[in-house]
């Protein structure tokens, strides 16, 4: 019985080590994605404006559209707030939980 228990313990520990470090990596993991949707969608722009230019048309340029879109002003934020996390040691995708 007694070895059950360590067992049952040391499985424990190991899978509360391995959600920690994952937690840990979780931030950076969203950061990356985060950073690779705002460049998409940034991409999305200057494809549109090459479009629009190439057929005669008139366009602002990709960083006034940039500075004006509230979605890509949502996701810098979004970007920064976890920058900040990250650089605080925080694990900010836990809700709360680990800080």
């Amino acid at each position: 019985m007694g070895e059950d228990m360590t067992d049952d313990t040391a499985a424990l520990i190991e899978r509360l080590t391995r959600e920690r470090d994952e937690a840990r990596a979780a931030p950076a993991e969203a950061r990356k994605a985060m950073k690779a949707l705002y460049r998409g969608y940034v991409n999305t722009l200057e494809h549109g404006r090459d479009a629009i230019l190439r057929y005669g048309g008139d366009c602002d340029p990709v960083d006034v559209m940039e500075r004006g879109d509230p979605h890509l002003r949502e996701a810098s934020a979004a970007i920064a707030a976890i920058d900040a996390a990250i650089a605080a040691g925080k694990h900010i995708l836990l809700r709360g939980e680990g800080n």
